[in-house]
């Protein structure tokens, strides 16, 4: 997201330059800015047009930002519509195949020699800002790619000397995420015995834990890839640890005097402003019900619902909602939520951990008594 705001700004500023009044100046910027959404557009086209030639396999395809609309499954792809008008955004795997890493080194640079060579063609007309915009999308993208394991800077620049550092996905890895994604936990279960250790399997194997109720295995899963480094760029290793703890105090298997200093060590160590991991991290509410900031709970679990991609993690979230809302004395809010979580991802151990505590607190609840009418 900062380099899309990077991207935009520079575009609209640079055009000052180029321009001798006000209304030249604003022609030129939206110009630009048709060249930027062009410059995206364009580029997940590209992977969805030609995934089979590159050997990848699409995971999801998002449209727009925020929290989602509506969504549906098509062959074996989650496409999900988002309530802010926004970016297309395509997910994939580098699958094994013969050549797999040429083919998608080959994809990627087709890709940027085709959008550079339509910006310097554009640069000639009247549409020149588009071009402009165009090309300097496509170099800030491969110049702000460099780290990620998938970015398209990385591909084209690192991949040629070190093939290694593109991930090649087996068949069991991609069922693996697509089990995540869809909330299907038998499915997980399935595949994550077929892993192997180039699949860097720690990940799923504690997402399968997490989703059985196995709270202590889940969060050594989590640190174990925590501690090999590598982030799938959403850090779901971080929301497994955190989502460990919380799920385990909600079973009764960690006492008060041990998951709270451990889940907000937890939350400390996140890398991110606390203004995201509000949004992002379904643990953050848990925290704040822990602690009895009761309103703090319910605020925060109610904007990370529908967010998430993955309809585990949406599910996490409904149930952490669940448990908000219950502390709050909101009951029929909290069965709505636990609905949710039964429809998103059916398997999922939590729910009924926070059906029992829904349950307990009902009970525990005074009856209110109606005056008997004489």
């Amino acid at each position: 997201m900062k380099n899309v705001l990077w991207s935009t700004l520079a575009a609209l500023s640079a055009t000052a330059l180029f321009a001798d009044d006000r209304p030249a100046t604003l022609r030129v910027q939206l110009l630009a800015l048709a060249g930027l959404v062009l410059s995206a557009l364009a580029t997940q086209a590209w992977v969805l047009a030609t995934a089979r030639l590159q050997s990848k396999k699409i995971a999801y395809v998002s449209l727009g930002r925020g929290q989602i609309l509506a969504e549906v499954v098509i062959g074996e792809t989650l496409v999900q519509l988002r309530k802010i008008p926004g970016p297309l955004d395509v997910a994939w795997f580098a699958c094994r195949a013969p050549l797999a890493r040429l083919r998608v080194w080959l994809g990627t640079a087709l890709s940027v020699v085709l959008q550079l060579a339509a910006g310097a063609w554009l640069l000639g007309t009247s549409a020149w800002p588009v071009g402009a915009a165009a090309i300097g999308a496509t170099l800030v993208r491969v110049a702000s790619t460099l780290r990620g394991p998938l970015g398209t800077g990385r591909i084209l620049l690192v991949v040629p000397f070190k093939p290694s550092s593109l991930p090649l996905s087996s068949s069991a890895d991609v069922r693996a995420t697509t089990a995540v994604l869809q909330g299907r936990v038998a499915d997980l279960r399935a595949a994550v015995p077929e892993l192997t250790e180039q699949d860097r399997p720690d990940l799923d194997r504690g997402l399968l834990a997490l989703a059985e109720g196995r709270y202590a295995e889940a969060e050594q899963w989590g640190r174990a890839a925590t501690a090999q480094g590598w982030s799938d760029g959403r850090h779901s290793e971080i929301l497994l640890v955190s989502s460990a703890i919380a799920g385990a105090a909600d079973a009764g298997t960690l006492p008060r005097e041990s998951y709270l200093p451990r889940l907000s060590s937890a939350m400390d160590a996140i890398d991110a402003p606390k203004a995201k991991v509000d949004l992002m991290v379904p643990a953050s509410a848990d925290l704040a019900r822990f602690e009895d900031r009761t309103d703090d709970a319910v605020t925060t679990a109610r904007r990370q619902q529908n967010r998430h991609p993955e309809r585990l993690w949406r599910a996490e979230a409904a149930c952490t909602l669940a448990g908000a809302l219950t502390h709050a004395g909101q009951f029929d809010r909290a069965q709505d939520a636990l609905r949710r979580a039964h429809r998103l991802c059916p398997g999922l151990a939590r729910t009924a951990h926070m059906e029992r505590l829904l349950g307990e607190a009902r009970d525990r609840a005074p009856t209110e008594v109606t005056p008997a009418t004489p």
